[in-house]
Order: structure tokens, then sequence, then C-alpha cells
């Protein structure tokens, strides 16, 4: 049964309301949304109705972006030989695919190095590295790893090997000693370009690349279009859950135009396997649970080269049977994360508190743990970590909750740790299997202290308080131009008080479907998941919910989505 949320309604602002509604010709409601979202003053407001890929800044603001361009234009000049060498997640391998395919349109031969999940790791490791300088490599880039990966990148120093990372992760405390460390970390807190994924500082990286080209009078044959490859841009920022806004809401908005129409293979393979027709318009939606956990599916339990290679094809026929393979993996892939998930939670039934969960098992497949953490972050509201177990060594995944830092909790744990890194909801660990209770015990404790001094409790945001006759066609268009929807930047959720319920069922064994009425209007409501939460028999409640369309036989109405219920 998913936990009580408190509800939090925004407060109201009527003078911002007011401005926004009248410059922009919107309702109070939508004006409203806005200033929920911290868009107050007008130019802000224009910017994200109508975002333009003339507003993303100039990619030499990145520190370090003009040296690790430079290198990488001299590596080119001299026809050495340059590796990509990208992480296994999604965001890795759009952002390893994106940098690999900029380079083939320019005419520059690149090859690409995805590490084995369970062999190598997360990161640079230097007998990989040194297996490179070993045929031939000069220059290493990377995609969405690097930022920790202090002894490998010493050992390719000295062995002469020139790395430059391209990374969005939490900093450490010295720089990792690359030859360029390209990270939006790097800039003053605030700047735009820090919620940047993975993908997205790779797109940077070739937009500077081609600036620096245009400049020194390299095409001559017309120049890349770079907006046709923010399709990948897309897919690794959505997989990657980094807040859409600012910078990463205009990217993926163009980027999810051009996914809609993209003339790359392997993502029209993607699409056709996952059910998307190729002139369906993709929202962000279809990609976090329809197309990026295929890409996923591969490096979590098979071979993350599969993901590399589909998003790389250029044969339609090829990339089909790669499609087949992926879409077999995630399912794979899901059966495997539902046996393993309950016996986490079983586990969770036998500890004295569920402050902190700390879950291991040698049966475990590495690829799933993040999913297991993901879970029971979910159903228990607290931190959760899952390990797999492999004699002397546990490799694991960490999941946080709204407001708490997992990286700053593991950083009061790190004695006991051989390896972390990662994001404010999201990490990697590595320790030893001897030191899992003592970790277990630190980390309860870093938890207890930080609960103490802020208590924690699942919370529902709500923009505004509605009544029924508010929700109408021009509000759900209006509500269309606030996407894409994500982190930072979630669907309207709105409020209606004292309302019937009539015509309560159960559908699809797990979801409530009925009419909510006051004295003017009914609709239709569903509300996903819920089948044990809230009682069956008709009655007058509070509800919190997301307007949206319904197209049922050709018919199209508005329903509600539930987000939760209440008895009034």
């Amino acid at each position: 049964m998913p936990l009580s949320k408190a509800w939090q309604l925004y407060p109201a602002n009527p003078e911002k309301q007011k401005l926004l509604s009248e410059a922009l010709g919107i309702s109070r409601i939508t004006a409203q949304i806005l200033v929920n979202r911290g868009v107050e003053n007008l130019e802000s407001a224009q910017i994200f109705l109508s975002p333009s890929l003339k507003n993303l800044p100039s990619p030499f603001l990145i520190p370090n972006m003009d040296l690790g361009v430079r290198r990488v234009m001299e590596a080119i000049q001299k026809k050495e030989s340059i590796t990509i060498y990208g992480d296994y997640d999604v965001d890795g391998l759009t952002a390893t695919a994106l940098l690999a395919t900029f380079f083939k349109e320019i005419g520059v031969d690149v090859t690409t190095y995805i590490p084995d999940r369970v062999k190598e790791g997360y990161g640079l490791q230097a007998p990989a590295l040194k297996s490179l300088q070993a045929k031939g490599v000069s220059l290493v880039i990377t995609a969405d790893c690097g930022t920790k990966s202090h002894t490998a990148l010493l050992e390719a120093k000295n062995i002469g090997l020139d790395v430059i990372v391209t990374d969005h992760h939490e900093l450490d405390a010295t720089p990792p000693p690359a030859f360029a460390f390209i990270n939006p970390q790097l800039l003053p807190k605030g700047s735009p370009e820090q919620n940047l994924a993975g993908v997205g500082v790779a797109f940077f990286l070739i937009m500077a690349l081609r600036q620096k080209m245009r400049e020194e009078k390299f095409f001559t044959q017309g120049e890349p279009n770079l907006k046709q490859h923010l399709d990948l841009v897309a897919m690794g920022t959505i997989g990657d859950m980094v807040p859409l806004t600012g910078i990463n809401r205009i990217l993926v908005r163009f980027g999810l135009q051009e996914l809609s129409q993209t003339k790359k293979p392997g993502l029209i393979a993607l699409k056709e396997i996952s059910g998307l027709a190729l002139e369906t318009e993709i929202d962000c939606s279809d990609v976090g649970f329809r197309l990026a956990p295929k890409i996923n599916a591969g490096g979590r339990i098979s071979k993350a080269s599969l993901g590399l290679d589909l998003l790389c094809s250029t044969d339609l026929e090829r990339a089909a049977k790669l499609a087949k393979i992926l879409d077999q993996c995630n399912q794979d892939r899901q059966t495997m994360q539902e046996k393993q998930v309950k016996q986490a939670i079983q586990q969770v039934g036998e500890k004295k508190s569920l402050t902190g969960l700390v879950v291991a098992s040698p049966d475990w497949h590495p690829g799933i743990v993040g999913l297991i953490a993901s879970k029971l972050t979910e159903k228990f509201y607290t931190p959760s970590i899952a390990l797999s177990l492999s004699g002397e060594l546990a490799r694991g995944s960490a999941r946080s909750i709204s407001g708490l830092h997992i990286v700053e909790i593991l950083v009061e744990c790190k004695d006991l740790l051989e390896q972390f890194g990662g994001h404010a909801s999201a990490a990697g660990l590595t320790l030893k299997t001897a030191q899992i209770k003592n970790f277990e015990e630190r980390f309860a404790n870093v938890l207890e202290r930080k609960m103490a001094e802020n208590p924690f409790t699942p919370t529902l945001r709500v923009d505004c308080e509605l009544q029924l006759l508010e929700i109408h066609d021009k509000l759900l268009e209006e509500i269309q131009t606030l996407k894409p929807f994500g982190i930072k930047n979630p669907e309207p959720v709105f409020l209606s008080r004292q309302l019937q319920f009539q015509d309560m069922r159960v559908v699809g064994e797990k979801h409530l479907k009925f009419k909510v009425s006051d004295n003017f209007t009914q609709l239709n409501a569903i509300a996903f998941n819920m089948v044990d939460s809230h009682p069956q028999t008709p009655e007058k409640g509070d509800v919190a919910f997301v307007p949206q369309w319904n197209t049922y036989q050709d018919k199209t109405t508005i329903q509600l989505k539930v987000k939760d219920l209440k008895k009034s």
C-alpha cells in the first residue's frame, strides 16, 4: 500500500498571475503554474513557453572546453587515433553515439569503448586505457564518466595517453588528472549549464568543435547539422532523469521533435519494436518507459555494446535485429527484477528499522541493483542501497528521496567504501563484503541524524485548487505548452474538494476507474495502482489529479488522472 502523502498547495500569487496572464494571453491558472515553476517574469516566461535553440549559451562557458577543443583539433590535424570511452547506461551510450556519429559525419575515424558492467564496473579503468594505448590510441574522450577515475587517469598520464573527460557527475575535492576536465559542475552554483546530462555535455563539446572548425575554415562542403542529433540528446537527458528546466528543457523540447521524425535506422527500429508508429509524436513518458529501458537493458544483463551498436546503426535490417535482441533483454530484465525486488522486500521485513535500507544478495544481478534500490525507496520512502555480492566485494546502487543528497551521505561513510560517486538522488558504490554490517550501521546513523534535523515525509505538490467546471479543452491546450514534463517541471497537479464518487470499479486488477462530480460537472477519473490504498465505496472525497485527454473508440474526452485521494 502506498504511503500517505502530505499535500502541499503552492501559495497563490495574484499579482504575478495577472501580469503573465495579460501579457501572454494565457489563463491565470497557467500563469500560476509558471510562477510555481520559478518562472516569474515576462522574459523568462516567453522563453519557457517558446524556447529556441538560440537561447542555448556558448559551449565555451564550461571550464576547460577551449583546452579540450584545441586538443581534439590537433588530433584531427595529425590524424591521431581517437577513442570515445562511454558509460554503459542510456546517458553514456547516447553520448558515445553522439560523439561517434559527429566524428564520422566530419570524416574523422574514431573507435568506441564501453566497459563491461560486471567485469570492469563504472568509470575509466587503467587496464582498458593501457590496452587502448597499446593499440595506438593517443587521445581518449570520455562520455558521461571520468570525474572520479583518479587512479586510471594518473596511469594514463604516466603512459602518455591524453584523456579529455566530459562528464556531469558530482566533483571530488580535487579535480581528476585529465588533460582537459570538462564538467559543468565546475561552474558557480546555480549556473544554467550545471544540470546538463552527460549527453548534454557531449553535445556542447560538438557545438564547440563545430564553431572552432568553422572559424578555421575546416568545412569545405558544408558543415554538420547538429539539430538532427538532438534525438540522441533527448533520449539520454530524459533517461538520466536530470531536471527538465533551462537548457535541458530546450534540448529535450527540440530533441523530442527530432525523435518523432528521426531518420536514424537504430531509433526507427527501436520505436517500431516499442509499438510507436514512425510519425507518432514522442513524449517524455515514451522515452522513459518504452525506449530508454531497452537501451539500458543491454548494459544491465547482457552487453552494453548492443545499445551502442543500435544507436550507431546505419542499416535498417541490422537495426531491427538489434532492437529485437534488446527488447528480449528488457523482458528478461523485467522478470529478473520482479523476482529480486520481492526478495529485497522480504529482507526489509526482517529489519528492526526502516531508516535507510541496505539489502544484499549474491543472487542479484549487478545490472538490476539500481532498480531494486529504486523500488525500495519508492515503497518505504527512505534512502535505499541494494548490493550484489561477489566474493570479497559488494557492488551496488543507492537511491535517495527529495532533500537528502545521497553522495553527501556516502561521503560520511567513505572510509568504509572502496569507491562511490553519482548525483543527489542516485549513486553507485563498491565496498568489501566484510564491511557491509559496519556500513549499514553508519549509513543508518547518518540518516537518523539528518532526519532528526529535518524530518522528511512524502509530499505531493499541488499547483492550485480548481472547480471541475474550470477544467476544459482550452486549459488542457495551455498545459500542453508547458511540456516536456519531467524532473523540476512535473505535470501540473490540481486539487478539487468534496467531490462525489460514482460507479467505482476495478480495472486491470490494480487500478480504480470511477466518475467524480460536484453540483455542476461530472468527469471520468482513473487512479492507477491504487486499488489497495483507498476504499471502493462511493463517498465524498478530495482529489489531487492531472487533467488529460482520453481517446476511446475515436471519441476524445477529458479524464482526471488521480494522483491521490483523501476523505473530505
